[in-house]
């Protein structure tokens, strides 16, 4: 089981001195690491372009498949395997 802390969590137990975010400077929480931080939106994006390219696919995945996994078989089993477990080892 996996437990996803940002520094809104860290700063509200004392751990932190602030709760921005380390990347891009605003406020961090949940919903901004994974959907509204630019930086982690840039990020994301390249990984997904560059998988694309390396495995000749077409992955466009919502922000709900990006945290879940893709299910859809349109790339075939392997290639969604593939995709899911690079992502799912970049949130990791």
């Amino acid at each position: 089981m996996y437990r996803i802390v940002t520094k809104r969590e860290l700063f509200r137990y004392g751990i932190e001195s602030d709760d921005d975010c380390a990347y891009c400077g605003e406020r961090d929480s949940i919903d901004h690491t994974f959907s509204d931080c630019v930086f982690a939106k840039k990020f994301s994006h390249e990984v997904i372009s560059w998988f694309n390219v390396a495995n000749k696919t077409h992955f466009n995945p919502s922000i709900e498949k990006k945290l879940f996994g893709v299910t859809s078989k349109q790339f075939g089993k392997k290639a969604t395997k593939k995709f899911n477990y690079t992502f799912m080892k970049l949130t990791n």
